[in-house]
């Protein structure tokens, strides 16, 4: 008579074997329908780990397979390293399971919408439709280069318009311009209560993050093993996890003080230009 076999199948098991594949899928072109894409398990291209450059990874037909070309020169008997792709500290620690410190792609994801109780929802929202900028969702803040995109940019003015403003940029053919950091026919004002807005945001989400940027580096420093005998003010030494989720916060804070930076010397730069203007105006001489 031949045994039973019992195998034991703990939950956590389940947990780890379903995200390791689920996060290993990637969508290659069906060969019953090359325009539909089908997830695909890839174990070798897997074996890579991430790095910052470029997308190196391409699909072949003629044979049907994955080709990956290295994106920099590599040394011999150097770690070959590939791209995962363009996305924040959050994300890859959600899909991936990892923090990259050096990442230069970076970013704070910030919800922001136009309220349904906004008396000017309807032209907001169509005005921020045809500049193809969502009414309502996420918004990011980077590590490298300006902190805030072109949508962002856009969605701050539209919020921050008024009734008269909203309804001349309904009408003009130029109104990708709000976009722009430099664009013409904005109305008095409009501008530095834009950056107030970001400023007053950005400070609200600081203050949900504990402790300090500060206190984040002495925990990422404290040594790995316990602390010795009357060093009672060591911190504790982090787990690996809580290692990547201390990076993760502390990058998150970086990047909010520099969008917090940025948005106070904006708004120093408008209350001069504003101001500069105002005394222009006062000081032309009225015709008689």
């Amino acid at each position: 008579m031949v045994g039973t076999v019992v195998i034991r199948v703990m939950f956590a098991c389940c947990r780890w074997a379903a995200s390791t594949v689920m996060t290993r899928m990637n969508n290659i072109p069906s060969e019953e329908d090359p325009g539909t894409a089908v997830p695909a398990l890839i174990p070798y291209w897997d074996l890579c780990n991430h790095s910052n450059g470029r997308v190196s990874t391409d699909y072949c037909h003629d044979p049907p397979s994955s080709i990956c070309f290295a994106f920099r020169d590599f040394a011999p008997g150097e770690q070959f390293h590939i791209f995962y792709g363009v996305r924040p500290n959050a994300e890859f620690l959600l899909h991936n399971g990892f923090v990259d410190a050096d990442n230069e792609h970076d970013a704070v994801a910030v919800r922001l919408g136009v309220s349904r109780g906004d008396p000017l929802h309807e032209p907001r929202a169509r005005l921020l439709e045809r500049l193809g900028v969502p009414a309502s969702g996420l918004f990011y803040l980077h590590r490298e280069g300006s902190p805030i995109d072109g949508s962002l940019f856009t969605f701050l003015r539209v919020f921050n318009m008024n009734a008269e403003t909203l309804e001349h940029w309904l009408r003009v053919d130029n109104v990708g311009d709000l976009g722009s950091e430099q664009c013409d026919g904005l109305p008095a004002g409009l501008q530095l209560a834009a950056w107030r807005f970001l400023h007053t945001r950005v400070t609200l989400l600081l203050r949900l993050y504990p402790g300090t940027a500060e206190a984040d580096r002495a925990l990422l420093a404290a040594p790995p093993a316990p602390p010795p005998e009357g060093a009672a003010d060591a911190p504790p030494p982090l787990t690996p996890r809580a290692r990547m989720a201390v990076i993760l916060r502390l990058g998150e804070k970086l990047i909010l003080q520099r969008a917090l930076r940025f948005a106070t010397d904006k708004m120093h730069e408008q209350e001069l230009l504003d101001q500069e203007l105002k005394s222009q105006e006062i000081q032309e001489p009225v015709e008689q």
